[in-house]
């Protein structure tokens, strides 16, 4: 500093500093040594002014200008390291390009000592002068983990000396999560390009010394800078490194060379820190199809319980055990002491193959035993792989991430990163031209108070797979079926059974609960019909009693009787199949469990497992009704039949007037030990029987049209029963079972030959029921009332659509129709639901409200009839008479209420001639 007057004034002199940061800074540039101008500089002389004129540039705070210097620096150490290796090498004898494997322990050994010393010593070596170099360019070595040649990590220090504030390992989460954020806002500050060279160079000049790790740091670094340092989401396109594709597979070469050049040397624990944090993007556990635990309540066994009990309405109650996964849990399940497979997903952001030599999960509990196991990693991708782990312990487990050692890395945890991250970087430079908020900084700048930055939060988060662990299950599976190659072939209507056989595999694990549950191909055409909105409220039942008609159901001996196969042992089931038409295939889904205590004491919930069997059937037509006629009948042959079992009329016992009956000539007998050959026949005698009850005098005639479809002849038998004694049967019963015989009537037996058509008539006693108009039901469980959507009638239209499907319903109940295949003895039944009734047929069925039974007399009270000119009243038909002239009656009139409430009638009288003369009589 100089100091000099100030001419001009009396003042007291000014002190000016001299010379400024400009003019030291032009002095030291003059000094700057150009390449190539003075060959008398040596390398040292040189390196030595470049030194000064660096540590100077950093004193005046021209961090810029002193990069520029250490990097001019650094490209005049290559060349000279480079001949004094070659020079070295041609002392030993050997080839410069072998040196590094001829590299002895004494240079490793002094490469790790000098690599040991604080930062803030005075003596770094060229290790310790590169990593400043890097740092003077925005390269920052903060979260590098070194090893001495044991493995173990060292403690890093300032450039001050002192110890870093809250050392963190580099493979936890938040040193993670700092690094990326680091790595984001880094890209921001100075240039890309002129890191890469610089780290470059630093890579050169420790091949040229040679340093085993500084090569294996500066490489990985180049990846790492190199790198996007994001966490890509599937459609994302920016991962690529800044790096060429040769470039890139270069540097691979070069760690892998220089690892296997430190094991020839001896030195194990030499590895590099590996450059891509999300390696791990996603872990799922792979359920298994057959044997995958499913959770459930304790409820759910009361509700297959009752779906059970109630076949009619089974399908339309929720069972929990028809479905592989009814409830899905909060997290997956995996059973203790089994092997679970999980598909792990890899990245892999570069263009190069990545040879993982060992990748195993890691867990939150101690007892697990995870599988590692080698994989390849292909170029610029996400890979799926499958490991295994076992928990020997029932509980929660959280699969928090997966160890795994690259060919090159040294062995680290890579945390689970399952959802995309990237992060706009919004930098402000401070004063040394660093990122403000994630740079390292000297220690005046972390003694100063800085603003919250609310990036931190917005770093990686990484997950966890959690898993509950259940109790040990046993695991059946299927010995034998009775069925070949598991197909059945069967008629419509036909019932077959058949056996399956199941063994329990388990060495220690009782199944106490063993459940079959049932799925067939009819379910979607029912459930497609269902979902129809615009079917009324008959054909909506119809529906729902087909899909009510299952087709495959368990065959035990008792409701109460619950198989348990010991472990090892085996036990049968045999299984009840039906043909229905459109089944094609079906599903035995055998679900089984080990409760271990009875159902009453059963906890919350339990686990099952779901053995599914699939089953392939064809159904062949067999007999179909084609058509279906019911007309009215004329009473006329009950009053005949019971005229002949009682020849004397009713009026006969009266004392003061006799009536006769004569038969007509249209009615004709046969005596009961006669045998009714052919339909005519048949006919007849079922003619003969009908009327000898009291209460046997109406009836209908109902036409079926039988067609035999099948390639062999049929034999069709269709048994009458009576009808419902009241009408809270109709109400309650659905499919009444029709074997009791005190309840059947007749049954008519026909033959048809293969594609053959014939009538059958049937005779039916006509019916009345009470309550025709109530509500048609719905077999589907309890829901609230929907608005229906199909076109609004009118309010007797609703009745009489009612009214036919009650009586419709009776119809069902009176007839039950089934075939047999006389070659074989094949049996099945016939489905009479085909059967629908028009209007007029509901009305000849239905037997009328108010019934009037009328008979004829010769008066008793007219005394001046003279019996012997006027004869007797004769009858010929239930309301045909044939009366004397000139003769008082007496007409007596029965009214019958058929209905359930009183009524009040009139009876008129009104006279009239028939000009037809016919039977009826008038």
């Amino acid at each position: 500093m100089n100091v000099q007057p100030q001419p001009g004034n009396a003042q007291p002199s000014q002190v000016s500093a001299f010379p400024s940061k400009a003019e030291i800074t032009a002095f030291l540039f003059r000094s700057f040594p150009s390449p190539g101008t003075d060959d008398s500089l040596t390398v040292v002389d040189r390196t030595r002014i470049l030194a000064s004129i660096a540590s100077t540039l950093g004193e005046l705070g021209y961090h810029r200008k002193k990069a520029y210097v250490l990097k001019e620096l650094l490209g005049g150490l290559i060349p000279a390291l480079v001949e004094a290796r070659k020079r070295g090498a041609a002392e030993m004898g050997i080839h410069p390009a072998a040196s590094l494997a001829s590299l002895d322990a004494a240079v490793l050994g002094a490469r790790g000592r000098t690599s040991q010393l604080p930062f803030g010593e005075d003596e770094l070596g060229v290790p310790g002068f590169l990593y400043m170099v890097c740092r003077a360019f925005g390269v920052d070595f903060a979260y590098r983990v070194r090893t001495d040649q044991h493995g173990e990590s060292i403690p890093e220090a300032k450039p001050d000396g002192r110890e870093r504030v809250s050392k963190v390992p580099s493979d936890e989460p938040e040193a993670i999560k700092q690094r990326a954020i680091y790595q984001v806002l880094a890209k921001s500050f100075g240039s890309v390009e002129l890191k890469m060279d610089i780290l470059r160079l630093c890579i050169h000049i420790c091949e040229a010394l040679p340093d085993l790790e500084g090569v294996l740091d500066f490489s990985a670094e180049l990846l790492r800078s190199s790198g996007s340092g994001i966490a890509p989401g599937p459609e994302d396109n920016h991962g690529s490194p800044a790096l060429s594709i040769d470039e890139q597979l270069r540097l691979w070469t070069n760690i892998s060379r220089t690892v296997g050049a430190a094991r020839q040397l001896g030195v194990e624990h030499l590895a590099a820190h590996y450059w891509d944090d999300f390696l791990l993007r996603g872990v799922d556990l792979i359920p298994s199809t057959s044997n995958h635990p499913v959770s459930h309540a304790k409820d759910d066994l009361d509700t297959v319980a009752k779906s059970t009990a109630d076949a009619a309405t089974g399908p339309f109650l929720y069972n929990p055990f028809s479905q592989n996964d009814p409830v899905k849990s909060s997290k997956p399940l995996v059973v203790a002491g089994e092997e679970a497979v999980f598909r792990v997903t890899l990245q892999n952001l570069y263009d190069f193959d990545l040879e993982i030599e060992s990748i195993r999960l890691v867990s939150s509990e101690d007892d697990c035993d995870a599988q590692a196991q080698a994989c390849h990693v292909g170029p610029y991708r996400t890979q799926s792989v499958f490991l295994t782990a076992t928990w020997s312990k029932s509980g929660s487990a959280n699969v928090s991430g997966c160890m795994a050692k690259i060919r090159g890395c040294r062995e680290r945890w890579f945390p689970l990163f399952d959802r995309p991250w990237f992060l706009k970087p919004d930098i402000k430079v401070s004063q040394n031209h660093r990122p403000v908020s994630h740079s390292i900084q000297p220690a005046q700048a972390e003694d100063r108070p800085r603003k919250k930055d609310n990036r931190a939060s917005q770093g990686p988060v990484p997950s966890t797979l959690g898993l509950d662990i259940i109790s040990a299950l046993p695991n059946i599976l299927l010995k034998n079926m009775s069925l070949p190659q598991s197909a059945i072939m069967l008629l419509e209507g036909e019932m077959k059974s058949f056996n399956i056989t199941l063994h329990n595999t388990s060495e220690s694990v009782t199944a106490d609960l063993v459940l079959p549950t049932f799925e067939d191909s009819t379910a979607t055409r029912f459930q497609t019909a269902l979902a129809n909105k615009e079917l009324t409220a008959s054909e909506l039942y119809d529906v729902e009693s087909a899909a009510a008609r299952t087709s495959l159901r368990w065959l035990r001996e008792s409701d109460d009787a619950n198989p348990i196969i010991r472990p090892g042992d085996e036990t049968t089931l045999e299984i009840e199949v039906v043909g229905k038409p459109g089944l094609s295939n079906a599903s035995i889904q055998i679900s089984y469990a080990h409760l271990g205590v009875p159902r009453s004491e059963l906890k919350d919930r339990f686990y099952t497992r779901q053995l599914s069997i699939p089953l392939t059937i064809t159904v062949n037509a067999s007999l179909d009704l084609t058509r279906t006629d019911l007309l009215p009948f004329n009473p006329s042959f009950a009053w005949q039949n019971q005229q002949r079992r009682s020849p004397q009329s009713p009026s006969a016992t009266k004392p003061e007037r006799s009536m006769t009956t004569r038969r007509p000539s249209s009615m004709s007998t046969r005596p009961k030990s006669a045998k009714p050959v052919g339909n005519e026949n048949r006919f007849q005698a079922l003619l003969s029987r009908i009327g000898l009850s009291p209460n046997d005098t109406s009836h209908c005639l109902l036409c079926l049209d039988c067609r035999n479809s099948w390639s062999t002849p049929l034999s069709v038998s269709i048994q009458v029963h009576a009808p419902t004694p009241s009408a809270t049967q109709s109400s309650t019963s659905t499919f009444p079972k029709l074997t009791d015989a005190s309840k059947l009537t007749y049954t008519v037996h026909e033959s048809l030959l293969p594609g053959h058509i014939k009538r059958i008539l049937l005779l039916l006693p006509r019916v009345r029921l009470p309550a025709a108009h109530r509500p048609i039901p719905s077999l589907a469980a309890k829901k609230q009332f929907i608005v229906p959507t199909s076109p609004q009638t009118s309010r007797a239209a609703q009745l009489a659509g009612r009214e036919n499907f009650w009586y419709r319903e009776e119809l069902l109940r009176s007839i039950h129709a089934t075939w047999t295949e006389e070659s074989t003895q094949r049996t099945g039944s016939i489905n009479t639901r085909n059967i629908r009734l028009s209007r007029e047929m509901v009305k000849a069925y239905m037997l009328p409200e108010i019934g009037v039974d009328m008979s004829l007399a010769v008066s008793s009270h007219d005394s001046s009839s003279d019996p012997e000119h006027h004869g007797d009243v004769e009858q010929f038909s239930p309301t045909g008479y044939t009366v004397p002239l000139s003769t008082f009656l007496t007409l007596t009139a029965v009214v019958m209420n058929h209905s359930p409430a009183p009524v009040h009638v009139l009876l008129r009288l009104q006279p009239r001639l028939d000009a037809g003369g016919g039977d009826d009589g008038g």
